[in-house]
């Protein structure tokens, strides 16, 4: 999985995380009491899940349709958050109708104009793609709306804060520790927002959905329960044990304490041995240490992804792990097959042009960094048209197939042998000097030119012209030999065929 997705993952569960605070209350008939404070979580969902789904594309088109996702929670969480606020402290003049409807008039403002930005480019302009980071991420010129809007996202983050913090000064006993934790929780967002203006944010990702919708399930705790010991022993019912993904908890020695219900299954299934050996240290682990972290496991032809998470008390004793184990078996097939699908033509099962490029920019550096020579054979089939016509494609495939298995016979262990286009073929030879490269193409053609292929009751027999060139001056880049091999090899074409021409020049 790549990072993109991880991240997508995580930001995807923060989202439900937040959805299912929305369902309690809900659940609880809370929901009409408590409007602003439902609405925040529910813009703080919509943020959330739609920068999960902006990190699942890497193009421009896929990640402005997210925006109308996600900014319509952005335009909206802080007129929320604000009204939260006021509806907490109770400030006569911020009930009327209003103050509200001028609160959430901006953000309906703010998410029109998103959505409609294509025609006047007041939010954001020149959207792009940025892919100077590990995975590309969307830039843009900031508009005098976004400016203005965001202006407006700072004053009324700071208003929620004096409304929160003043509630906390003159609060006593135990109206304390609540205003306190509604103060936290309204300051929590200038962390995140903080991160990300200051360049300080992982990879350059915009940590404010993260961090905003911890905010305001803080609020939610605060305000609604105001005591985590009713929320945390459901929360485990719903979503450890309901969780598809298997969790293991162990103590400091390795020995299992509990597993939820996923978990149960899965041994079952592996037994006793292929868990311990799923669960297993990493290699490189000390004898006997707890490792935390993630690795990745092939038992009994499945694949899963492991992910260790220490566990402490609040002295920070250690008290075990939390082990969870994702079965990323079928991910791993489909990349598996499109790396092969990537770099494999799907006739030959040769390399395909574009793994050649790759290998032999690779055999380039390598032979920059030792200063020994690297040389290119390109070859192509003499009259392949000829069968085609005579016999048909299919014969043409035929003979593509014993052309590739008899090139790649008759090359060394650390040769790349590639079909490069139609009934054209090249062999990279690292460490190879001009004599050795001019003997190894004669030693192809004459192999190929003793090959017989059978195909519809006849017999095809083959004859290449083949080029061949040498780099070895440090500046050559791949392109140079493979250029002048193509020449070389259309040279031994109009010679009649059959033929070996190298290239002596050096002109990379």
């Amino acid at each position: 999985m790549t990072l993109a997705l991880e991240l997508a993952l995580f930001h995807t569960l923060v989202a439900a995380g937040v959805a299912f605070l929305v369902g309690v209350l809900v659940g609880r008939r809370q929901a009409r009491a408590r409007p602003w404070l439902v609405g925040s979580l529910v813009a703080a969902f919509l943020y959330a899940a739609g920068f999960a789904l902006e990190l699942a594309g890497d193009d421009v088109a896929w990640v402005l349709a997210t925006f109308r996702v996600q900014h319509l929670g952005v335009a909206f969480v802080p007129s929320l958050v604000l009204l939260v606020a006021f509806e907490f402290a109770r400030p006569a003049w911020a009930r009327s109708r209003a103050v509200q409807g001028v609160l959430l008039g901006v953000s309906a403002a703010t998410y029109l104009a998103v959505v409609t930005n294509p025609w006047h480019g007041l939010y954001h302009v020149a959207p792009r793609m940025d892919a100077s980071g590990p995975f590309p991420m969307i830039a843009f010129d900031r508009g005098p709306w976004y400016v203005a809007f965001h202006l407006y996202v700072a004053a009324a983050l700071l208003a929620a804060n004096a409304v929160f913090v003043q509630a906390w000064r003159v609060a006593r006993g135990q109206a304390r520790a609540r205003a306190q934790l509604l103060a936290a929780a309204s300051l929590l967002p200038w962390a995140g927002s903080g991160l990300y203006l200051a360049g300080l944010s992982p990879w350059g990702l915009d940590t404010t959905p993260a961090f905003l919708a911890g905010s305001v399930a803080l609020l939610y705790v605060g305000i609604v329960r105001m005591g985590l010991a009713d929320v945390l022993p459901v929360a485990r019912e719903l979503v450890v044990e309901h969780l598809s993904d298997p969790v293991v908890v162990v103590d400091p020695t390795g020995t299992s304490l509990d597993r939820n219900p996923a978990a149960v299954a899965l041994r079952s299934v592996l037994g006793a041995a292929g868990e311990s050996a799923l669960l297993a240290e990493p290699d490189g682990a000390a004898p006997g240490e707890a490792p935390v972290g993630a690795w990745r496991r092939e038992v009994a032809g499945r694949t899963f992804d492991v992910r260790a998470v220490a566990l402490s008390d609040r002295r920070g004793v250690p008290l075990g792990r939390a082990i969870v184990v994702h079965d990323v078996s079928q991910a791993a097939r489909l990349e598996a097959s499109l790396r092969e699908l990537a770099t494999t033509d799907g006739l030959t099962g040769l390399a395909n042009r574009r793994h050649l490029l790759e290998l032999a920019e690779r055999d380039v550096a390598r032979a920059r960094r030792s200063g020994r020579p690297f040389a290119v054979a390109i070859f192509d089939i003499d009259r392949f048209k000829v069968v085609n016509d005579r016999h048909g494609h299919h014969a043409g495939d035929d003979v593509l197939r014993a052309v590739a298995a008899c090139a790649l016979a008759n090359a060394r262990a650390s040769d790349a042998v590639a079909r490069y286009g139609g009934e054209e073929f090249a062999i990279t030879l690292p460490d190879v000097g001009e004599d050795e490269a001019a003997a190894a193409g004669e030693r192809v053609r004459v192999a190929l030119a003793a090959l017989r292929v059978p195909v519809a009751g006849a017999e095809v027999q083959v004859t290449v012209s083949l080029g061949v060139a040498v780099g070895s001056r440090p500046s050559s880049s791949r392109s140079g030999p493979l250029r002048r091999a193509d020449a070389a090899q259309y040279r031994a074409k109009l010679a009649g065929g059959d033929a070996v021409v190298v290239d002596r020049g050096e002109a990379a």
